[in-house]
């Protein structure tokens, strides 16, 4: 996996195989596009694994391979996708995140905003944090779980 820095406000990952390039993800900062975003959370997409590679669990290795190599903490990882990619949606299931809510991509800018009846889905994931405290009551439910 590739990772390239662009302007120092966001990364793309090239996933490749045999040195060709057969995907790309990007992560971007929250709280900018993506109004239901903080700071404190990263946006992932769009990503995209071209079609003669599909069908093969690219999609789901790329997007755990990204969320686990970032170096950064963050509260929640989002990730939107066109309401007819089922594919995507279930790559984006598969690695964990959930259904929250619908929206549009609008304007100039390219926004994303919450609308009744969007064109896209958007997922949440629980992400890692740097806070101790938010780090020990994950643990302390963890162990609570295995015991």
């Amino acid at each position: 996996m590739l990772e390239y820095l662009a302007n120092g406000s966001y990364k793309v990952y090239y996933m490749l195989k045999e040195d060709i390039i057969i995907g790309y993800c990007l992560v971007a900062p929250g709280g900018r596009r993506l109004k239901c975003s903080t700071p404190l959370d990263i946006v992932i997409g769009p990503y995209y694994v071209p079609p003669e590679y599909r069908n093969n669990g690219y999609s789901k290795i790329m997007l755990s391979v990204v969320l686990n190599s970032l170096e950064t903490s963050y509260r929640y990882a989002f990730a939107y996708i066109v309401k007819t990619n089922t594919a995507s949606l279930r790559a984006t299931q598969a690695c964990g995140f959930q259904y929250f809510k619908e929206i549009n991509i609008t304007g100039v800018f390219r926004r994303l905003e919450k609308v009744e009846d969007g064109e896209y889905y958007v997922y949440r994931k629980a992400g890692r944090t740097s806070n101790a405290n938010e780090n020990r009551v994950r643990i302390d439910r963890t162990e609570a779980l295995n015991n």
